[in-house]
């Protein structure tokens, strides 16, 4: 009590102290850690890794940040915990220091990704409790050092749980994300729940269609098994929630979406040296509508690069294998969503489609070059996929596509060389404009069962 009131002392009077972090002993085995913020924009990182060290790796241990605090992190930390608990009441600021980010931050091994806060370790929990404490990513500055250009190298991502195993997440808010709000690697039996996630831009120098907020998705799970993900709120850019190579055992539920392209498996096959496994994934009880400043784009999709290794990563790759299986999609509601279910198998990025519920197969590039001459090569699989009871209104938005532009409600268009099968849908009813007269549902090299399929020419 005596350390606390000494700190906020001398912060009134302009100072600071090595640590803020009080030591304090408490009624059960473990101690309790409150770290105080040095203020005047100094680093609070190692004052915060102190209280980790302290409290973080004992049984019951308890690493505090209250509320309101604003803490500075001006440099990358790892935070390392077992057996305890950190509770973030306060914001975590991360600087604005682009030329610091883009050279320290730690590099993650895809689409050569980076971030900035590691979270590793086995049985802990991290809340930012009723307030929903969390982090502002300082986003703006990157929106407008980006520019809308498209994995921009050096977005740190603010918040990464990597190699962790029965972790439990809860009551956090990410605003302003620099890139990706959440990333799950390499982790087990990871538990997200109660999240808040925004990005929006107050550049008016933004292009009106991007808003410059790309890249800005909610969660993405990579190399992780066991994950459940619910209650979450994200308004932004880009995918709500993506599923990277080898995600198994995952639950989703109880998600709202406002803005971007929705729910996410991939992308997928990009690395020709690499198999990306996606199975046993369960959506359910997602709602998608438009935001103030992003339409809705997508549902739920699936995209997959081309079956050719064209040009390198970030924007080039594929050539992979792997398959997505048993995933079932179920009581979702689209509110005004631009193309509403959809596999594309000739994805890229020259003609980035914008789907709904999508499942976008063999052709994703994200070149600008002219790659229609690689579609259908992709050896990727969709297969054993369930939709049921899918509700309200697509609007049949025009897509690029190689060699024409096209329109529909759902769109099932998979590879002569890695045909979809058993996709079901049961209780589907996707309203479209009573003006539209384009066809419903475009099937191509996909076994389908309960829609009507009109031909794809």
């Amino acid at each position: 009590m005596g350390f606390n009131f000494a700190t906020k002392i001398l912060q009134l009077l302009g100072l600071s102290l090595l640590s803020t972090a009080a030591v304090l002993e408490g009624k059960d085995s473990g101690k309790v850690c409150t770290v105080i913020p040095r203020g005047q924009n100094q680093d609070d990182v190692p004052n915060i890794l102190h209280a980790v060290e302290e409290c973080g790796h004992i049984p019951g241990g308890r690493v505090v940040l209250p509320s309101p605090y604003v803490y500075r992190i001006n440099q990358r930390m790892t935070t390392h915990l077992e057996n305890s608990k950190l509770e973030i009441g306060g914001t975590l600021l991360f600087s604005d220091d682009i030329s610091y980010w883009v050279n320290n931050s730690y590099r993650f091994n895809y689409q050569h990704q980076s971030t900035a806060w590691r979270i590793t370790g086995h049985d802990y929990e991290v809340d930012g409790g009723a307030k929903l404490g969390g982090i502002d990513g300082n986003g703006q500055v990157w929106y407008t050092w980006a520019k809308g250009g498209s994995n921009t190298f050096g977005r740190p991502m603010p918040m990464h749980v990597y190699n962790s195993t029965n972790a439990v997440l809860r009551n956090i808010s990410v605003r302003n994300q620099q890139f990706w709000a959440v990333l799950v690697e390499e982790s087990s039996y990871i538990t997200l729940d109660h999240f808040y996630i925004n990005a929006t831009n107050h550049d008016f120098k933004a292009d009106p269609e991007s808003q410059w907020i790309q890249n800005t998705d909610g969660v993405d799970t990579y190399n992780s098994h066991h994950i459940t993900i619910t209650n979450w709120v994200y308004e932004g850019g880009d995918d709500a929630v993506a599923f990277k190579g080898n995600s198994s055992n995952i639950h989703v539920e109880n998600i709202r979406v406002y803005g971007g392209p929705g729910i996410a498996f991939g992308s997928l096959g990009q690395y020709p040296d690499r198999w990306d496994i996606v199975e046993n994934i369960t959506v359910k009880d997602v709602v998608l509508q438009p935001s103030f400043q992003r339409e809705i784009q997508s549902g739920v999709y699936f995209k997959s690069w081309i079956g050719v290794n064209y040009g390198d990563p970030p924007n080039g790759g594929g050539g992979g294998h792997g398959w997505v299986r048993n995933v079932t999609v179920e009581n979702i509601k689209l509110i005004d969503v631009e193309n509403p279910i959809y596999i594309d198998t000739w994805y890229s990025f020259s003609r980035r489609a914008k789907p709904i519920l999508v499942l976008t197969s063999p052709s994703l590039s994200y070149l600008t070059q002219d790659v229609s001459k690689y579609c259908d090569t992709s050896t990727y699989r969709f297969d054993d996929i369930h939709f049921r009871n899918i509700s309200g209104n697509g609007l049949a938005t025009p897509n690029d596509y190689p060699g024409k532009n096209i329109t529909f409600g759902i769109s099932l268009l998979c590879s002569e060389k890695a045909p979809c099968k058993n996709l079901t849908f049961q209780d589907v009813d996707v309203q479209l404009p009573e003006s539209y007269k384009g066809p419903k549902v475009l099937c191509a090299n996909a076994q389908v069962k309960g829609l009507k399929c009109d031909k794809f020419e």
